[in-house]
């Protein structure tokens, strides 16, 4: 799928902005930001059943990978309680063990994001 990268930006700086203001971030707040609610998946790069979540912009996906390559952010697995409190969580089977090809279904791994080591002020735009 194409995408263009000025919108790309403009999720970038929206995701940017809510870490600025809550230190952490986890899907269940990304998902409810203004132009990141759509109809895509993000799964381990090797393995689609390992969901990390669902129902995003492509454009989010896009976002969120350049941010991680660039290490303006940080992930991490977290436990559903963070999504519980967050209000949101996904249908699917907690993933108990994080290893490719472990799981012939989808499985749910719950993650937070963070600011990486090169995260500063402006970043933001």
């Amino acid at each position: 799928m194409d995408y263009s990268q000025p919108v790309v930006e403009a999720h970038k700086k929206a995701i940017l902005q809510e870490l600025e203001q809550f230190d952490q971030l986890s899907f269940a707040q990304i998902s409810q930001l203004p132009l990141c609610a759509g109809e895509d998946a993000l799964t381990a790069d090797d393995d689609i059943n390992l969901v990390l979540w669902v129902h995003l912009a492509f454009e989010t996906v896009v976002a969120l990978k350049q941010l991680l390559i660039e290490d303006i952010l940080d992930v991490k697995t977290t436990t559903p309680l963070v999504y519980h409190m967050d209000g949101r969580t996904l249908d699917f089977p907690l993933a108990k063990k994080i290893e490719l090809g472990h799981y012939k279904e989808p499985h749910w791994v719950p993650v937070i994001f963070s600011k990486g080591p090169k995260w500063n002020g402006n970043n933001i735009f």
